[in-house]
């Protein structure tokens, strides 16, 4: 009995911002023959929530220069490239705001000095503080998935909203629901469950990756202004969006796993980052959201080849609005199908 295994070109598997921005850039690209190019995107966000929808979204380079490291080297570079894209085709999805990262009394100075400069006195909302203060982008998350799901819609794409439970040597992807497809080439954008679904491959940087979870809770109707803002205090955010009128405050890393909200930090976060706005609803009013991300060895993020023909693209951690667009489009420029 011959099996049943339907073929494509390519499968991408994933439905975040890595998936969509390998998507994005074969569709921008003059390589492929996209009225003949047959691919498969296999997702299911259901039970696995992108990292991208469950995150602050804050795009900024937080001190980082060239020439220092290569992680700094590609932080700047798909910041610069992002930067582009912001002020042209995706401008709608990235709103320019100011960051203060806040200097207090329990700030190392030389660590900050080193890498912010000085702070400066600065007033925000009848506060005044000392800070470093740079520019920003701050994502409109939802929407840009959204957009760049719509977008790539227009792709030979055949959508398959199902979960991948395993993927053999000959590029044959087992399904939940039993169904098997196969492709000449597999790009996987599984983000942290890279680790969970690929048992089967062994690969350094996959061994070295983990899953790093946070949460984070939205406050919604704050009208704090028409200009985006973010105050920064070390790891930690509270991002006002003006273009939806929200107020976020997290950016934790958790101790536990997923399975449960880490309300002491999360309120110790709240009650510092609540006393520059007057009249912040309480925090159990607010939502609290939780997700994954994935970091590499040196936080360092990893798109290439895992098996014969299978790629993933993993470990964007912190840096996934930029690295994502940026080493989508150095990695189609030699991809061939």
């Amino acid at each position: 009995m011959i099996e049943d295994i339907e073929n494509y070109d390519l499968i991408i598997v994933g439905n975040g911002i890595c998936a969509q921005s390998i998507l994005f850039e074969i569709r921008k690209s003059p390589r492929f023959n996209l009225d003949t190019l047959k691919i498969a995107h296999v997702f299911n966000d259901k039970l696995l929530s992108p990292c991208s929808e469950n995150t602050t979204s804050v795009v900024s380079l937080s001190g980082v220069s060239k020439g220092v490291s290569p992680l700094g080297d590609l932080i700047y570079d798909s910041y610069d490239y992002t930067a582009q894209l912001a002020r042209l085709e995706l401008s709608d999805y990235f709103h320019s705001a100011s960051q203060y990262h806040i200097f207090e009394d329990d700030t190392n100075s030389d660590q900050f000095n080193k890498r912010y400069d000085l702070p400066r006195k600065h007033q925000l909302l009848e506060r005044d503080f000392l800070a470093h203060k740079d520019e920003c982008l701050v994502v409109d998350n939802t929407s840009l998935l959204k957009y760049l799901e719509e977008l790539n819609s227009s792709l030979n794409l055949n959508k398959i909203q199902d979960t991948l439970v395993h993927i053999d040597d000959s590029r044959v992807i087992h399904l939940a629901s039993g169904k098997k497809i196969s492709a000449k080439k597999v790009i996987l954008g599984m983000g942290a469950y890279s680790n969970h679904f690929l048992p089967s491959i062994e690969h350094a940087h996959l061994s070295y990756s983990k899953k790093v979870p946070g949460d984070y809770v939205s406050f919604t109707n704050l009208d704090l202004g028409e200009e985006c803002f973010v105050l920064t205090k070390g790891h930690y955010n509270l991002v006002y969006r003006s273009f939806s009128k929200e107020v976020l405050i997290g950016g934790t890393t958790l101790k536990n796993d997923l399975s449960a909200t880490e309300f002491m930090p999360l309120d110790e976060l709240y009650q510092y980052f609540s006393k520059f706005i007057d009249d912040i609803p309480k925090l159990m009013s607010g939502e609290i959201r939780k997700g994954l991300r994935h970091k590499g060895r040196k936080r360092m993020p990893f798109l290439g080849e895992i098996s014969s023909g299978i790629y993933s693209f993993h470990g964007v951690y912190k840096n996934g609005f930029t690295f994502s667009f940026y080493m989508a489009n150095q990695f189609i420029r030699d991809f061939e199908l």
